[in-house]
């Protein structure tokens, strides 16, 4: 494995020259066959003949994107697209001439409209068209409840892989989801191994995670590489829903699948990581790492070669970016996306509203980066639209929620239903000013990221005060909020029910589910707007230094 591995932002992912050549040039190209020394070589040439070698082909998170998207770092091209990839995975095949494995980091299903109003029917066709071999488990492949997971799991024709869940109590795994699989392509045998995020419940609704434990990606790791090897695999690969984040020079990495690689003691060949929607490769504890991005516009290519009983050549060939003007789309492929669009189609292209400028989901970013969770003018709107939606005096929006652009100019439901995929609930929740606060903490807690967007209330904070001890005042109809009094708030479901660690909203003096899906709750919103609709822009987050509070 090359010493010479660094993390790099997406954009600046030009594998070197030396990076990109075939397996170690021993001059085997052009040799004379002449005497001892050609007997020798030939013998030399069989054995690294008979080494196994493997190709991976990676992705994660496409978050049902099944149509190519055009985000602002691609120079107004058009990037992923089930039938795109299924292209770029034919020419890989071909281009490589020998056994290559597909596989994903999970999160396959929620996000793209056609594949969410087909509650991820049309995306686990295009994966069993596409030939997966392999999937993780995601978070969001949850979204709709283990009822539909598993209606999804029949369907599949892949291994869809979580050694890291249990039944809650027990040791073990729920009979609907397996932790390895034993992969032969082409006479190569491959163990993979699935991994969940460990912190799944805390991304979910409690109703669909009940009954399941997400224990120790690391534990499952150690337990199950063992068990492969004995069973004789070439190789032993990881896909994980497990990420990371980089700092801004991308030298140095912390997160899930970092510390999870740091404990693990039965090393495997190859760990692909998910969920955080980044281009990372990297090493920790002797193992390989690489996450693909995110929505099909990247994927990895990471070649394998058993060199000895003990011993693995790993390479990065590149990270392309799926151009869909660069390849012909896969025709077969085309016509099942075609298929499931005709069947949603009426409904997508209903226009909501007309918007004047378009409005970024996150702040920074570039280069196929998501950039960072922020307050923004179109969190600000969707938190607006709620507060209407549930006639309270606060609503806040979680930022995960929120999941793509608003393109300046018509609006379609499909549009929006890219901005809002996960069908929440809005729920009225009675709280106490000391409640209304620590959610305001810990919307603060990973500054200068801020994890919501609020409306009806202006958050004053001091950023040089440590964790939880930020909030310098909270401002309502130009009233300073008491801990003492109390207040109604609007809240999506999932964080009514302590979703993203928001458990001060589990406590609430009141909860009552409205029943208004935040979808709807929005588009009527806009279409009462004086069009075109213009965000709200003035910053409802507000740093200052906390010596000229008065509260």
């Amino acid at each position: 494995f090359r010493e010479n591995w660094r993390i790099l932002p997406p954009e600046a992912v030009r594998v070197a020259a030396a990076e990109q050549s075939p397996f170690e040039d021993d001059g085997r190209a052009g040799r004379a066959a002449a005497g001892p020394a050609a007997a020798g070589a030939a013998a030399a040439d069989a054995a690294a003949a008979a080494r196994p070698r493997l190709r991976v082909l990676a992705t994660s998170d496409l978050h049902g994107w099944l149509e190519p998207t055009l985000p602002s770092w691609s120079g107004g091209r058009p990037v992923g697209g089930a039938a795109t990839l299924a292209a770029y995975f034919r020419e890989e095949r071909a281009g490589f001439g020998g056994p290559t494995l597909l596989v994903d980091g999970g999160d396959v299903m929620q996000g793209g409209p056609v594949s969410s109003l087909t509650r991820g029917e049309a995306a686990v066709a295009f994966y069993n068209a596409a030939g997966y071999h392999a999937v993780a488990l995601g978070n969001h492949d949850l979204d709709w409840g283990q009822e539909v997971l598993r209606e999804r799991l029949k369907q599949a024709r892949f291994h869809w892989l979580a050694a890291n869940v249990f039944v809650a109590g027990a040791d073990t795994a729920p009979s609907w989801i397996r932790p390895t699989a034993l992969v032969e392509v082409d006479g190569v045998r491959v163990g993979v191994i699935g991994l969940a995020h460990e912190r799944t419940p805390s991304m979910s609704h409690a109703d669909d995670v009940a009954g399941l434990e997400f224990r120790s990606a690391a534990a499952a790791v150690d337990r199950w590489v063992p068990e492969l090897r004995r069973r004789g695999v070439a190789f032993v690969i990881v896909v994980s829903h497990l990420g990371a984040n980089c700092d801004a020079g991308f030298d140095a990495c912390a997160g899930e699948v970092i510390e999870t690689a740091r404990n693990i003691r039965q090393r495997p060949d190859l760990l692909i990581a998910g969920h955080a929607h980044r281009i990372i490769r990297t090493r920790v504890n002797g193992i390989p790492i690489v996450e693909p991005g995110w929505a099909g516009a990247r994927y990895a290519v990471v070649d394998l070669e058993r060199v000895s009983a003990d011993s693995v050549s790993v390479w990065v060939r590149d990270f392309p970016t799926t151009y869909s003007d660069r390849v012909a789309p896969d025709s077969a492929v085309a016509a099942l996306v075609a298929r499931y669009q005709r069947e949603v189609g009426p409904r997508l292209e209903q226009v909501m509203a007309t918007v004047a400028e378009r409005l970024p989901y996150r702040s920074g970013g570039g280069g196929g980066r998501p950039g960072q969770y922020a307050e923004t003018a179109l969190g600000r709107l969707i938190a607006d639209a709620q507060r209407a939606a549930t006639g309270t005096q606060v609503a806040i929006i979680n930022n995960g929620g929120i999941r793509t652009d608003v393109d300046a100019g018509p609006l379609t439901w499909g549009e929006l239903f890219a901005v809002l995929p996960f069908q929440n609930q809005l729920v009225r929740l009675r709280i106490t000013g000391a409640q209304l606060r620590a959610v305001m903490e810990h919307a603060l807690r990973m500054l200068p990221e801020i994890d919501l967007n609020v409306s009806g209330v202006t958050v004053e904070y001091d950023p040089r005060q440590p964790v939880g001890q930020r909030v310098v005042r909270l401002v309502l109809d130009g009233e300073v909020v008491r801990d003492d009094a109390t207040y109604w708030l609007g809240a999506p479901d999932f964080l009514a029910g302590r979703g993203d660690g928001y458990t001060p909203l589990g406590d609430a003096l009141v909860q009552e589910n409205t029943g208004i899906v935040d979808l709807d709750a929005v588009a009527d919103y806009l279409r009462r707007l004086p069009q075109p609709v213009r965000a709200p822009t003035a910053p409802r987050f507000r740093a200052i230094p906390s010596h000229t509070a008065n509260p």
